[in-house]
């Protein structure tokens, strides 16, 4: 997973404050029970990383469309907030 994080362009999504929408793929996913939700780590099919919160656990490998407005850039990712998954039917 953290070899793909680093391979990615490092470009981002959008400028903060705009809403974007990528097609992604889950690298990971790891709990948190002092929020009571998860953070997901996604590259997007242009290789740019890419986190953010969400209330399902999405396993990694799951494939999907996500919509979100840009919270901020931190260290070659971008992080998303008010975060809406659609997940890729097969």
């Amino acid at each position: 997973v953290q070899e793909r994080v680093r391979a990615a362009t490092g470009d981002y999504l959008g400028n903060v404050g705009t809403t974007v929408t990528s097609n992604i793929e889950v690298l990971k996913t790891n709990y948190s029970a002092t929020y009571n939700t998860y953070y997901v780590t996604a590259i997007d099919d242009e290789n740019r990383s890419m986190f953010f919160s969400y209330r399902e656990q999405l396993l990694a490998g799951a494939r999907g469309t996500v919509g979100g407005k840009v919270k901020a850039h931190r260290d070659g990712n971008t992080q998303l907030t008010r975060v809406k998954f659609t997940a890729e039917v097969a």
